[in-house]
């Protein structure tokens, strides 16, 4: 926890407007002056009131750090510097705390320092207080699906906000540039680099990538940028030789097509110079698998292309397990796109 730290939180887009926070062993305070009066209903019903969204970025800084250990008891608001005017006062038990952390078995720590200062001092405290609520719904989560929305839309976020200086941007545009900022910034991932190393060609090939082919380059595609797409963001800016020999492997879903048009050499040649000198980047295959995959997942579910979830002849299917694997993934990008937003 954050005992004894105190700091000034933003509240307006003029930096000059902060309130003041203080966390102690049995309680966080936050003082605020404001131009008009709030009743009770006026903060806690209005997700866009100022009170109500300071009082949410602490709420999330405290189960952000605490994980399983953390406990809201009351919530008091009150009025007035001498005679104080209690506003409301709500209650909480462990069933209906504010902030979902009661079952995050996610150990790996955030640093007060830069997550205080992202969230209190940063002018996008705002926006990184909603991807962190939700990432810890994702986290403590132990729905796969409802695991998958949220970290997905954690992880949406993240990319808009790394794009912010795009105009007229498009989900396709932030996650090209997300992709990017992985590729070639290892030192922000060392979690990522890890936790991919343990992963090895058969894991990755057990994933759905007949059917993410078949979707994203169809045979009825007219347009020379579809296959320029597979030659140029699906293939040749990949080095990794788990992803090397997946394309290998799985060329032969198009490769009449991609010979048709002209791309197929370049293709070859690339997975042939890479097959022979063998390259491992564990960056770049979460990268590949988040803003590819996960993406083609994310589309078939959000856009009622498959199946409600609830109609099935087995409790598991193996679309199950591989979206468990596709969490695990996002589960640590994520934490650590959080750890560095100040970067982003």
């Amino acid at each position: 926890m954050a005992q004894g730290m105190t700091s000034d939180s933003i509240y307006h887009v003029n930096p000059e407007k902060r309130d003041h926070i203080e966390f102690r062993s049995s309680l966080i305070r936050i003082t605020c002056e404001r131009s008009r009066a709030f009743d009770a209903d006026a903060i806690l019903t209005n997700n866009s009131n100022t009170i109500f969204r300071q009082i949410m970025k602490l709420m999330l800084f405290y189960g952000a750090l605490n994980r399983q250990n953390g406990r809201i008891n009351k919530l008091l608001i009150t009025r007035g510097v001498k005679n104080k005017i209690q506003l409301a006062e709500v209650e909480y038990t462990v069933k209906n705390q504010p902030v979902a952390w009661q079952n995050i078995a996610f150990v790996r720590p955030f640093s007060n320092a830069d997550l205080a200062d992202n969230l209190f001092a940063g002018n996008y405290g705002d926006k990184l207080s909603t991807i962190l609520s939700h990432w810890l719904v994702g986290v403590s989560s132990k729905d796969r699906y409802k695991k998958f929305e949220s970290l997905w839309r954690a992880f949406e976020q993240l990319c808009d906000h790394h794009n912010r200086a795009t105009v007229n941007r498009k989900e396709f545009d932030n996650l090209r540039e997300m992709r990017t900022l992985m590729e070639e910034h290892h030192e922000y991932f060392p979690e990522t680099d890890a936790f991919m190393g343990l992963k090895d060609y058969a894991w990755l090939r057990a994933f759905q990538w007949k059917q993410l082919i078949y979707n994203n380059y169809p045979l009825t595609a007219s347009k020379m940028g579809v296959w320029e797409g597979y030659r140029d963001n699906f293939v040749l800016r990949n080095t990794d030789s788990r992803i090397i020999q997946l394309l290998r492997d799985t060329l032969v879903y198009r490769a009449d097509k991609l010979h048709s048009v002209g791309v197929k050499p370049a293709i070859d040649a690339h997975i042939a110079q890479y097959t022979a000198h063998p390259v491992t980047d564990n960056v770049q295959l979460a990268a590949f698998l988040c803003c590819k995959l996960a993406y083609f997942i994310r589309n078939k579910m959000f856009h009622g292309e498959v199946y409600e979830r609830n109609f099935r002849f087995y409790n598991t299917l193996s679309d199950d397990l591989q979206l468990d694997e596709i969490n695990s993934v996002l589960e640590v990008v994520t934490y650590e796109l959080i750890d560095n937003f100040r970067v982003l």
